[in-house]
């Protein structure tokens, strides 16, 4: 599933959960949602883990572009502390490349943890139901 998509069906739900705030006569559909929310938020976290993977090769080769930059200014003569700092500033588009990917991964992590929040809150609310309907007929 591509992840627009995905992120437009979790939204869909989450979104039917705020605005519905399920009562008892809605148990079956609040079940059904919160299934399904599961089922989307384990494919989601499938994006995040290949997000993480990118961040992490993102990061790999900008330190290694800045270290043979580094490398290659002191070769040409320049001082370790100038080379240094030319080295960083050399490997601008890598440092924008690893703050895109890490940013995606934030998203993704902060996504992913009130995804699983709604899906604990729809858990609860369907507990309170069934215990109060197991206090009006017992």
């Amino acid at each position: 599933m591509k992840f627009d998509r995905l992120l437009t069906r979790i939204n869909g739900i989450v979104q039917w959960y705020i605005k519905t705030k399920p009562d008892e006569t809605q148990v079956t559909n609040l079940i059904d949602k919160m299934d399904e929310l599961t089922g989307l938020l384990w494919l989601f976290a499938d994006f995040t883990a290949d997000a993480k993977v990118e961040y992490n090769s993102k990061y790999f080769t900008r330190k290694v572009e800045v270290a043979k930059e580094k490398m290659n200014l002191i070769k040409s003569g320049m001082a370790v502390g100038k080379a240094d700092t030319e080295s960083l500033l050399a490997k601008e588009t890598e440092y924008m490349l690893e703050q895109e990917a890490e940013a995606v991964c934030y998203k993704a992590d902060l996504l992913m943890r009130q995804g699983n929040r709604i899906v604990d809150a729809m858990r609860t609310r369907v507990s309170y139901f069934k215990t109060e309907r197991n206090q009006q007929t017992g």
